[in-house]
């Protein structure tokens, strides 16, 4: 016989002596890994990391500039004047990335003289 009992029933039966003090630890094991998974949760955002990821046969050529930051060199433009990059991530931090399709050294605001 199948009886619907509360998630946080620790046994069967009318016994009532040994059962509140298995159930006070019970509720104090739950709210631990309660607080365990939302530090977790919480840790997760810090854990990670944007990421520019090229992929397939028009992946384009991602490089980091000496102060860190990411350079994204987009593949040189088909006669029709149609440059073809396929991505398969592209998540940018907070500091930006540089999008590049010179072929010679310029300037950028964020990461100063790059090459192209």
């Amino acid at each position: 016989m199948l009886v619907a009992v509360e998630e946080t029933a620790t046994g069967a039966g009318k016994k009532s002596g040994q059962t509140r003090a298995h159930s006070a630890s019970s509720r104090v094991l739950f709210t631990l890994r309660q607080l365990a998974f939302a530090a977790l949760a919480l840790a997760m955002p810090a854990l990670s990391s944007a990421q520019i990821a090229g992929g397939g046969a028009h992946a384009p050529n991602v490089i980091q500039t000496p102060n860190g930051i990411e350079q994204v060199n987009i593949n040189r433009p088909s006669g029709a004047g149609v440059s073809v990059n396929t991505y398969n991530r592209f998540d940018v931090q907070q500091r930006g990335a540089i999008l590049n399709n010179s072929p010679t050294m310029v300037q950028s605001q964020l990461g100063g003289m790059i090459n192209g």
